[in-house]
């Protein structure tokens, strides 16, 4: 929307876009400097965004369950969390091994 918004207003100007988010790797690459993490680890709900981005970026990474991907399936796919965490009030100290 933004996009079509700056090329109606200026449709004279060559304006390019490079669209940035999850799971590209640079988006990861970013938090990581500007938190300073030595070892982050990626918490998400989504194996095809926020797994695999976390993975292919070379970080740990948490599935946690809320429906969006089945922790009981998450062994089963081509991408494999670090760890799984049932939900974020399971009260586990730790996430268990996918």
């Amino acid at each position: 929307m933004l996009e079509a918004v700056i090329r109606e207003r200026w449709p004279e100007r060559s304006i390019g876009f490079t669209r940035l988010g999850k799971p590209s790797r640079a988006i990861f690459d970013a938090a990581c400097r500007r938190l300073g993490a030595s070892r982050p680890v990626m918490l998400g709900d989504q194996l095809a965004t926020d797994i695999a981005g976390a993975l292919g970026a070379g970080l740990d990474a948490v599935l946690v369950g809320t429906g969006l991907a089945p922790v009981d399936r998450a062994g089963g796919n081509a991408v494999r969390p670090t760890w799984v965490l049932p939900s974020l009030a399971s009260g586990s100290s730790y996430p268990s091994s996918s």
